[in-house]
């Protein structure tokens, strides 16, 4: 489609609106933000996973979460609009990863 981007992660994909990214050809010429992370991998819900302590991410089954830092038993990562820990025997890595273009603005 002219106004949409398509991404796919794993099997998962969606299309989401042009005008809700900028593209760049070069980094520098990108805006730099106070809150910069580097992702690290994708995993995916295996389970529906609740809050138990304030820091913990909340995810659905078959959600799409981002791996910020792999703690052991614990990954530091980005879901549903919060950083945070989760479980990572909730969740398996995403090896086939396609993606158009991939940002966290936080």
């Amino acid at each position: 489609s002219q106004n949409f981007y398509y991404a796919e992660i794993g099997e998962h994909g969606d299309w989401f609106p042009c005008n809700s990214v900028t593209l760049y050809s070069n980094l520098n010429d990108a805006t730099i933000f106070e809150n910069q992370y580097t992702v690290n991998g994708f995993r995916v819900g295996l389970y529906n996973n609740e809050i138990e302590e304030h820091d913990d991410i909340p995810f659905a089954k078959d959600d799409i979460l981002i791996e910020l830092e792999d703690l052991g038993e614990w990954i530091r990562g980005y879901s549903n609009g919060k950083i945070g820990l989760y479980p990572k025997n909730y969740t398996e890595t995403l090896t086939c990863l396609n993606v158009i273009g991939f940002f966290i603005f936080y």
